[in-house]
């Protein structure tokens, strides 16, 4: 939990492989994230600050980037 917001569930829906488009060796993950508040309803902003929290973590620990469409 971090600052009440809770993630209370993930699992990937997707998982590419296409060394031609994202290169040799690489995966391009997308993960599906169901947030959840005890007491009000979320806005962008309230999950915002935990999906950059999550991405700078699995940056640093498994050198991934966030794709850019």
């Amino acid at each position: 939990e971090k600052g009440g917001v809770n993630l209370i569930e993930y699992y990937p829906v997707e998982i590419f492989k296409d060394k031609e488009s994202i290169g040799e060796n690489k995966k391009s993950v997308v993960f599906e994230m169901i947030f959840q508040h005890k007491e009000k309803t979320l806005e962008d902003k309230d999950v915002n600050r935990v999906i950059n929290e999550i991405i700078k973590v699995v940056s640093k620990n498994y050198s991934a980037k966030l794709r850019q469409l």
